[in-house]
Protein backbone atom coordinates (compact mmCIF):
# COMPACT_ATOMS: atom_id res chain seq x y z
CA UNK A 1 0.00 0.00 0.00
CA UNK A 2 1.29 3.34 -0.98
CA UNK A 3 1.45 6.31 1.06
CA UNK A 4 -1.42 7.97 -1.59
CA UNK A 5 -3.46 5.01 -0.51
CA UNK A 6 -3.20 5.94 3.03
CA UNK A 7 -3.85 9.27 2.86
CA UNK A 8 -6.98 8.00 0.70
CA UNK A 9 -8.15 5.45 3.36
CA UNK A 10 -7.61 8.03 5.84
CA UNK A 11 -9.62 10.41 3.89
CA UNK A 12 -12.40 7.97 3.31
CA UNK A 13 -12.50 7.08 6.62
CA UNK A 14 -13.56 10.37 7.62
CA UNK A 15 -15.82 10.96 5.23
CA UNK A 16 -17.82 7.80 6.61
CA UNK A 17 -17.65 9.00 10.10
CA UNK A 18 -18.91 12.45 9.30
CA UNK A 19 -21.82 10.36 6.70
CA UNK A 20 -23.09 7.99 10.10
CA UNK A 21 -23.17 11.21 12.06
CA UNK A 22 -25.16 12.69 9.58
CA UNK A 23 -27.30 9.72 9.17
CA UNK A 24 -28.12 9.82 13.18
CA UNK A 25 -28.77 12.93 13.00
CA UNK A 26 -31.39 12.16 10.50
CA UNK A 27 -32.80 9.70 12.55
CA UNK A 28 -33.14 11.44 15.71
CA UNK A 29 -35.22 14.20 13.91
CA UNK A 30 -37.65 10.88 13.19
CA UNK A 31 -37.51 10.06 16.40
CA UNK A 32 -40.22 10.64 19.25
CA UNK A 33 -39.64 14.21 21.14
CA UNK A 34 -38.50 12.42 24.40
CA UNK A 35 -35.61 9.94 22.88
CA UNK A 36 -34.53 13.09 20.82
CA UNK A 37 -34.31 15.32 24.29
CA UNK A 38 -32.35 13.19 25.93
CA UNK A 39 -29.37 11.70 23.25
CA UNK A 40 -29.12 15.19 21.80
CA UNK A 41 -28.90 16.94 24.81
CA UNK A 42 -25.84 14.41 25.73
CA UNK A 43 -24.30 14.11 22.26
CA UNK A 44 -25.04 18.23 21.07
CA UNK A 45 -25.13 20.40 24.01
CA UNK A 46 -21.49 21.28 25.09
CA UNK A 47 -20.01 19.76 28.65
CA UNK A 48 -21.11 23.48 30.58
CA UNK A 49 -24.49 23.02 29.71
CA UNK A 50 -24.90 19.30 30.86
CA UNK A 51 -26.15 18.62 34.43
CA UNK A 52 -23.86 18.93 37.16
CA UNK A 53 -22.48 15.27 37.95
CA UNK A 54 -19.81 16.27 40.52
CA UNK A 55 -21.74 14.23 43.47
CA UNK A 56 -21.10 10.88 42.02
CA UNK A 57 -23.24 8.53 44.76
CA UNK A 58 -25.12 8.93 48.20
CA UNK A 59 -23.98 7.30 51.13
CA UNK A 60 -24.50 6.69 54.94
CA UNK A 61 -22.57 8.42 57.53
CA UNK A 62 -20.69 6.46 59.92
CA UNK A 63 -23.08 7.60 63.27
CA UNK A 64 -21.93 7.03 66.95
CA UNK A 65 -24.79 7.36 69.88
CA UNK A 66 -25.17 6.87 73.48
CA UNK A 67 -27.93 7.42 76.10
CA UNK A 68 -28.94 9.46 79.08
CA UNK A 69 -31.51 9.87 81.01
CA UNK A 70 -32.60 12.87 79.30
CA UNK A 71 -31.22 13.21 75.91
CA UNK A 72 -29.93 10.87 73.35
CA UNK A 73 -26.82 11.92 71.69
CA UNK A 74 -26.08 11.25 68.24
CA UNK A 75 -23.11 11.76 66.64
CA UNK A 76 -22.43 11.70 62.24
CA UNK A 77 -18.57 11.47 62.00
CA UNK A 78 -18.33 13.52 58.67
CA UNK A 79 -15.13 15.29 58.55
CA UNK A 80 -14.92 19.44 56.83
CA UNK A 81 -18.78 18.69 55.89
CA UNK A 82 -20.91 21.32 53.81
CA UNK A 83 -24.51 21.98 52.94
CA UNK A 84 -25.35 20.13 56.45
CA UNK A 85 -29.04 20.35 57.05
CA UNK A 86 -30.65 18.73 59.84
CA UNK A 87 -34.45 17.99 60.16
CA UNK A 88 -35.28 16.46 63.67
CA UNK A 89 -39.05 15.08 63.87
CA UNK A 90 -40.61 13.54 67.11
CA UNK A 91 -39.86 9.81 66.09
CA UNK A 92 -37.32 10.27 62.79
CA UNK A 93 -34.27 12.82 62.07
CA UNK A 94 -32.77 12.96 58.58
CA UNK A 95 -29.43 13.91 57.95
CA UNK A 96 -27.54 15.36 55.02
CA UNK A 97 -24.58 16.90 53.88
CA UNK A 98 -21.56 16.87 51.27
CA UNK A 99 -18.19 15.34 52.85
CA UNK A 100 -14.43 16.26 51.53
CA UNK A 101 -14.51 13.90 48.59
CA UNK A 102 -17.83 15.81 47.67
CA UNK A 103 -19.84 12.73 47.69
CA UNK A 104 -23.34 13.57 49.47
CA UNK A 105 -24.30 11.75 52.61
CA UNK A 106 -27.48 10.75 53.66
CA UNK A 107 -29.10 9.28 56.88
CA UNK A 108 -32.80 8.65 57.88
CA UNK A 109 -33.20 7.37 60.97
CA UNK A 110 -36.31 5.95 62.41
CA UNK A 111 -36.52 6.86 66.47
CA UNK A 112 -36.47 3.98 69.36
CA UNK A 113 -38.99 6.48 71.00
CA UNK A 114 -40.62 10.00 70.63
CA UNK A 115 -38.25 13.22 71.25
CA UNK A 116 -38.95 16.67 71.95
CA UNK A 117 -38.30 18.64 68.32
CA UNK A 118 -38.44 21.82 70.29
CA UNK A 119 -35.95 21.05 73.15
CA UNK A 120 -33.74 19.25 70.79
CA UNK A 121 -30.79 20.59 68.98
CA UNK A 122 -27.66 19.95 66.71
CA UNK A 123 -23.39 21.15 66.60
CA UNK A 124 -21.63 21.22 64.43
CA UNK A 125 -17.90 21.00 64.24
CA UNK A 126 -14.97 20.00 61.25
CA UNK A 127 -14.53 16.54 62.36
CA UNK A 128 -18.66 15.89 62.74
CA UNK A 129 -22.34 17.06 63.41
CA UNK A 130 -23.57 16.24 67.00
CA UNK A 131 -27.33 15.96 67.69
CA UNK A 132 -28.96 16.34 71.21
CA UNK A 133 -32.27 14.71 71.72
CA UNK A 134 -34.10 15.16 74.43
CA UNK A 135 -36.15 12.70 75.31
CA UNK A 136 -40.23 12.42 75.64
CA UNK A 137 -39.85 10.35 78.80
CA UNK A 138 -37.24 11.21 80.46
CA UNK A 139 -35.24 8.52 82.84
CA UNK A 140 -36.21 5.67 80.31
CA UNK A 141 -33.54 3.90 79.05
CA UNK A 142 -33.27 3.18 75.37
CA UNK A 143 -31.52 -0.05 74.70
CA UNK A 144 -31.26 1.13 70.85
CA UNK A 145 -31.46 4.07 68.50
CA UNK A 146 -33.23 2.46 66.07
CA UNK A 147 -36.94 1.21 65.51
CA UNK A 148 -36.04 -1.61 64.06
CA UNK A 149 -34.42 -4.34 66.00
CA UNK A 150 -31.73 -4.68 63.13
CA UNK A 151 -28.45 -2.77 63.38
CA UNK A 152 -27.11 -1.08 60.39
CA UNK A 153 -23.93 -1.50 59.83
CA UNK A 154 -23.08 2.57 59.96
CA UNK A 155 -24.42 2.51 63.09
CA UNK A 156 -22.15 1.83 66.26
CA UNK A 157 -22.34 2.58 70.27
CA UNK A 158 -20.34 5.05 71.45
CA UNK A 159 -18.62 3.51 74.49
CA UNK A 160 -16.32 6.14 74.96
CA UNK A 161 -19.08 8.09 76.60
CA UNK A 162 -21.83 5.36 77.48
CA UNK A 163 -22.55 5.33 81.59
CA UNK A 164 -24.38 2.74 83.30
CA UNK A 165 -27.16 4.21 84.85
CA UNK A 166 -27.33 1.99 88.21
CA UNK A 167 -23.13 2.41 88.20
CA UNK A 168 -23.64 5.89 88.03
CA UNK A 169 -26.69 6.17 90.50
CA UNK A 170 -25.08 4.08 92.98
CA UNK A 171 -21.74 6.14 92.48
CA UNK A 172 -23.83 10.08 92.96
CA UNK A 173 -25.28 7.76 96.20
CA UNK A 174 -22.01 6.60 97.89
CA UNK A 175 -20.64 10.20 97.37
CA UNK A 176 -24.12 11.84 99.22
CA UNK A 177 -23.51 9.40 101.75
CA UNK A 178 -20.04 10.36 102.35
CA UNK A 179 -20.70 14.15 102.34
CA UNK A 180 -23.30 13.26 104.95
CA UNK A 181 -20.60 11.42 107.30
CA UNK A 182 -18.21 14.36 106.85
CA UNK A 183 -20.90 17.06 108.02
CA UNK A 184 -22.46 14.81 110.89
CA UNK A 185 -18.49 13.90 112.39
CA UNK A 186 -18.28 17.44 112.39
CA UNK A 187 -21.35 17.90 114.49
CA UNK A 188 -20.05 15.24 116.52
CA UNK A 189 -17.03 16.46 117.58
CA UNK A 190 -17.31 18.06 121.13
CA UNK A 191 -16.28 21.75 121.54
CA UNK A 192 -12.63 22.04 123.17
CA UNK A 193 -12.70 22.19 127.03
CA UNK A 194 -12.42 25.38 128.64
CA UNK A 195 -9.81 26.55 131.59
CA UNK A 196 -11.91 26.17 134.45
CA UNK A 197 -12.68 22.44 133.04
CA UNK A 198 -9.18 21.78 132.79
CA UNK A 199 -9.02 23.41 136.58
CA UNK A 200 -11.58 20.66 137.84
CA UNK A 201 -9.04 17.91 136.50
CA UNK A 202 -6.76 18.81 138.91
Amino acid sequence: MSPNDFGDRHSGEKYILEDLGELFRLIMSSAPFPLQSTALSVLCLPPACLPNTEVVNRQQAKTLWYDRPKYVHMEFCVENSSEVKVDIENNKVIFSCINEDNIQMYNEIHLYDTIQPKDSREKRSDRSITCFLRKMKEKVAWPRLTKENNKPAWLSVDFDNWRDWDAEEEGEMAMAEHYLDLINSVKDKKAPPSMDDLDDLD
